[in-house]
């Protein structure tokens, strides 16, 4: 065996030729010369490595052979006393190039021969793992099986290598009857029952129905597989239902406890066809019933009430009852449980059993709305198929007392007791029961039918407080129930119980009974009241009722009149006897309103019936007839004004705003004195805002009256309240505009109402074209009146109307024989802020050039003054400027600052006219440093002009 490479030291000639024998692998010549030097250096390991490199780095199948038979040679040739040595040569052939047959023959002779069955084996599944040919693969097989059945006592390996040649010889029947026997022999059932099912298709029927139950009988027996016999035993039943075996290993299966539910499950679905199909029913019902171990929750329930219904079919009612009354206890809501025992016991004449079924139920539910639904039916098949009374009447007892009955359960359950108590004359039972179904009845007159008889029935048995009881709950539904109230008020008179009656009496009141029985009760409260309650207060308050009522006679006065006394109220007798009269004077009111009638219907006379109307409206301002009749002389003029006034004021007594608004524009109409006319609007006013909530109706009745009374000053501030109100300012500024007309010979207060109008239309309005006028008609109607003048001029300004408000500020400024600055700053900044200064500044100017006149010359010269520096501010105007600054001088010659403002306008352009103004500042104030300063200020060119110059020097001496 060639030694580790690194452990030698190859001669160099040899490493040459073995590099140049491995890089070609075919060339024979290198390879011959290689091993030739091999011999002579007697080193052959390196040479045989060499050959086991070649082989493992792979050959072409063309040079495979050739190269693997030279190897082995040489292999042959140094190792043969190296017994390893030539298999793993021949192994690594054959691994690496297994189509090489002479490489695998040589070695499984090696292994043979070395009884290495093993590795022999191991070749062979190599050799199997690569073989694609179908011939040699069978070779092999054959081989192998032989081998590891007879040489190598591995009859597992034997089974296997058989099972594979199984498949290319199926029809080989020795070869299946060897590997049936050698697998049954090693148990290894699996591959048998497989072996088994794959031959099946191949069988005959008979054969293979037998092979299906030698399968079934080793999966049970042998591998404990109930699962897989289900499977197979299916298939025969399928074909064969009446195959008895099959039928016994299904059974079999079905009682086996330790079989999976779900096999079991199968079994029995197998078994209820088959004996279905045989027609055997009772079988099926057996083996169902035999199901009933192993079922568990939904999947049991529904198997029992098959059962159920099987039984039910074959006639076997007790045994079908069984069954339901199982389901039921197991779920007492079963409700097609509880309908089969009804017709089951029906049927077999067993009603005993159904209830039964059912006590049995209710005694093991768990909810106790589910007891009571049990006992109720328990107890109806007591009461009408079993005629037990008794039975009956404690159930039905049983579902009264219980909680979880709802209200139709026990109101069912109360209907038949009652029923059977009635009918048995037990009064004392059935009385509670009574006044228990009055409470769970919800028709109201099926309580008001059990309320009265529960009442009767408690006056039979001399019970009369729960008869009152069953009686008040009677009234409590119907309050004027004239049988409850009439027993009622028998049993408290009984009782001697007076509060309680005088209560009852008091509620039939609103009972429909006759008036003569309402009198009467309210008599006999009166007198309860005062001889059993000693209740005076209430006595005189009931028989006042009777007075209100049925009106007055002498026994209602003289009763209420002896009451009065003994409580010392003489007030209240004062009024009582007041309202006598008071009754009179009503019956005068009526007797006026129909001789007022007469009079305008019958006779005409108008006038003669106009006073009489205002005494009947006097006397009694609610009587509706007296406001009918009077409404008829609205329609006469000369009538109109005086009833308007008299329907006004019975209106107001009699609390009818709505007629009063209604009347409001007739009785305006009617009124002749504009005065009152006024009254009347503000009293309109005051109830369309305050009773109609309609401020605007209000503001346009003032608006109205204003005019007609224009120095009421209540009227003028309620017209601005109102007009705040509703936001309605310019009927206001209009009310003020036609009050001020109607003032022509009052001027002070017509020019009061004009300023209000102008405030009202410049601060709400914003119309300050209409403010200057209106302040403007102030100033006429009061010509001292100078803050309207200064007033008109601002709005004039705020309005644009440049020329107005020049006039009005000359105005002014006559009047105050000065200038008023607030005056013209608001007048500039009307201009700055319209934008307007040219034509604010021209209209100014001509106005002062037109009222200079009637004006001081300083005030004139100090308007020229605002109008050139606004010319020189704003305009830019230059020319105009100066204009103005010389109009001012030339009324104040000697005013420092009008020439001073003449010297800085006229400094952008130096000239004869600037030395000419400097001279005159000179004279006015005595002061050269005024001149030379200006002088200094003068450009090089104006200061060479000689006139100029000898002006200066003149000045400055």
């Amino acid at each position: 065996m060639p030694e580790d490479n690194q452990s030698q030291s190859i001669d160099p000639k040899l490493k040459k030729a073995i590099d140049a024998a491995v890089e070609k692998p075919g060339d024979d010549t290198a390879w011959d010369a290689l091993e030739d030097l091999a011999d002579k250096l007697q080193t052959p390991d390196p040479v045989f490595d060499a050959y086991r490199d070649v082989l493992a780095k792979g050959l072409s199948r063309d040079q495979a052979p050739p190269f693997a038979d030279r190897a082995v040679k040489f292999c042959q040739a140094w190792y043969i006393d190296t017994p390893t040595a030539m298999p793993e040569l021949l192994g690594q052939i054959v691994e690496r190039y297994p189509e090489i047959d002479w490489a695998f023959e040589r070695l499984v002779v090696l292994l043979t021969s070395s009884a290495s069955w093993d590795e022999l084996l191991a070749l062979y599944d190599r050799m199997l793992s690569t073989t694609r040919d179908e011939a040699k693969r069978r070779k092999l097989l054959e081989d192998a099986s032989g081998l590891a059945k007879d040489f190598a006592d591995q009859p597992d390996r034997a089974a296997d290598y058989l099972l594979q040649l199984l498949r290319f010889e199926p029809d080989n029947d020795k070869l299946v009857s060897n590997l049936e026997r050698l697998l049954e022999r090693r148990e290894r059932y699996d591959e048998l029952l497989t072996l088994w099912r794959e031959r099946i298709p191949t069988l005959s029927s008979e054969d293979a129905r037998a092979t299906r139950a030698r399968i079934a009988t080793i999966s049970l027996e042998k591998l404990n597989q109930p699962d897989r016999a289900v499977e197979e035993l299916g298939d025969i039943v399928e074909d064969h239902p009446d195959s008895p075996e099959a039928c016994r290993q299904l059974e079999a299966i079905l009682a086996r406890e330790d079989a999976a539910v779900t096999t079991r499950r199968k079994a029995l679905s197998l078994l209820r066809m088959t004996y279905e199909l045989l027609e055997r029913p009772e079988d099926v019902v057996r083996v169902l019933e035999a199901a009933l171990a192993f079922v568990a929750d939904a999947d049991a329930r529904a198997l029992r009430r098959e059962c159920g219904t099987r039984l039910s079919i074959l006639g076997r009612d007790e045994d079908a009852i069984a069954h339901y009354a199982a389901l039921l206890a197991e779920a007492p809501t079963d409700a097609d449980a509880r309908r089969q025992l009804r017709q089951l016991s029906k049927r077999a004449g067993k009603r005993e059993l159904q209830v039964e079924a059912l006590l049995a139920a209710a005694e093991g539910a768990s909810e106790e709305a589910e007891k009571v639904s049990l006992w109720l039916e328990a107890a109806d098949v007591r009461r009408i198929a079993l005629e037990d009374v008794d039975g009956a009447i404690a159930l039905y007892r049983r579902v009264l007392d219980s909680q979880g009955a709802d209200d139709a359960e026990a109101l069912r359950g109360a209907h038949q007791l009652n029923e059977l108590l009635a009918s048995a004359d037990r009064g004392e039972e059935r009385l509670p029961v009574l006044e228990r179904l009055s409470d769970l009845e919800r028709s109201p007159s099926f309580r008001r039918q059990i309320l009265g008889e529960a009442a009767r029935l408690a006056e039979s048995l001399d019970d009369s407080e729960r008869a009152l009881a069953s009686w008040n709950l009677v009234l409590t539904d119907a309050p004027h129930d004239l049988e409850a109230l009439d027993a009622t008020i028998a049993l408290l008179r009984a009782r001697r119980e007076w509060p309680a009656l005088v209560s009852t009496l008091e509620q039939r009141q609103q009972a429909p009974v006759s008036r003569a029985q309402k009198r009467d009760d309210l008599v006999t409260i009166a007198r309860l009241k005062a001889d059993q309650l000693d209740d005076l207060p209430g006595a005189i308050e009931t028989w006042l009722s009777v007075r209100s009522e049925f009106g007055e006679d002498r026994e209602v006065l003289a009763a209420l009149d002896e009451l009065l006394t003994k409580e010392k109220d003489f007030k209240q007798l004062a009024e009582l006897l007041d309202g006598a009269v008071t009754r009179e004077r009503r019956d005068t009111s009526a007797r006026l309103v129909r001789l007022a009638t007469v009079l305008v219907d019958e006779l005409g006379r108008h006038e003669a019936a106009l006073p009489l109307m205002e005494q009947a409206l006097e006397l009694d301002p609610h009587d509706e007839d007296a406001h009918l009749a009077a409404a008829t002389l609205l329609e006469i003029p000369e009538c109109a004004e005086r009833v308007s006034d008299a329907l006004w004021r019975a209106y107001a007594k009699s609390e009818r705003s709505e007629d009063q608004l209604d009347l409001l524009d007739r009785r305006v109409a009617s009124i002749a004195d504009p005065a009152k006319k006024a009254e009347a609007l503000a009293e309109g006013a005051r109830l369309l805002e305050n009773h109609a909530a309609s401020p605007a109706k209000a503001l346009a009745a003032l608006v109205k009256a204003l005019p007609l009374s224009p120095n009421r000053r209540d009227l003028r501030s309620e017209i601005v309240r109102l007009a705040s109100t509703t936001e309605n300012w310019f009927e206001a500024a209009a009310a003020f505009k036609q009050a001020a007309a109607a003032l022509d010979d009052d001027g002070p207060s017509a020019a009061e109402l004009r300023r209000q109008e102008a405030r009202i239309l410049e601060d709400h309005l914003e119309d300050y074209a209409g403010a200057h006028e209106a302040f403007e008609a102030a100033g006429r109607f009061q010509p001292d009146d100078i803050v309207s003048l200064v007033n008109a001029a601002r709005c004039a300004a705020r309005a644009g109307m440049w020329q107005g408000a020049a006039q009005s500020i000359v105005t002014a400024t006559v009047a105050l024989a000065r200038v008023d600055h607030p005056l013209m700053t608001a007048f500039g900044a009307a201009a700055d802020e319209l934008d307007a200064w040219t034509e604010a500044c021209a209209a100014l100017a001509a106005a002062i050039d037109e009222g200079k006149g009637r004006m001081a010359p300083e005030v004139a010269s100090k308007l020229y003054g605002y109008v050139a520096e606004w010319h020189r501010d704003h305009t830019g105007d230059a020319e105009a400027a100066k204009v103005s600054a010389q109009a001012a001088i030339e009324l104040t010659p000697d005013d420092v600052a009008a020439l001073q403002r003449l010297v800085t306008l006229q400094r952008s352009a130096p000239g004869p006219e600037l030395a000419d103004t400097l001279l005159r500042v000179f004279y006015a104030t005595s002061r050269p440093d005024l001149c030379s300063r200006c002088y200094l200020e003068m450009d090089a060119k104006a200061r060479r002009d000689t006139a100029v110059i000898d002006l200066l020097w003149k000045a400055l001496g």
